[in-house]
């Protein structure tokens, strides 16, 4: 989600980590400006079948964009939803991915 707030841009981040307690953490980060669209979702190989119908309604939008890194390893196990895909590229370096 983005947005303004006292005139200011925002953009809140959902963070859920895989681990036993399975915490979950939501980061409210101030923005200069308005950052495009980039979702990323991961998925655990038990999952791994929800993958490619995901990408599919990602490719079915006419204003969004699936991103892939070119990387198997990374590719198969998520799903990157853009708006523009030099933001997706810039933003999804590999110390990110990692």
């Amino acid at each position: 989600m983005s947005g303004t707030l006292d005139g200011r841009w925002f953009s809140v981040f959902d963070c859920v980590t895989n681990s036993p307690t399975a915490t979950r953490t939501v980061y409210l980060v101030q923005l200069p400006a308005l950052l495009p669209l980039v979702a990323v979702s991961r998925h655990p190989p038990a999952v791994d079948t929800m993958i490619p119908p995901l990408k599919r309604l990602v490719t079915e939008r006419p204003d969004r964009e699936l991103y892939e890194i070119g990387d198997p390893a990374y590719d198969t196990g998520h799903v990157v939803e853009t708006v523009e895909l030099e933001v997706a590229a810039r933003l999804l370096t590999p110390a990110v991915r990692e």
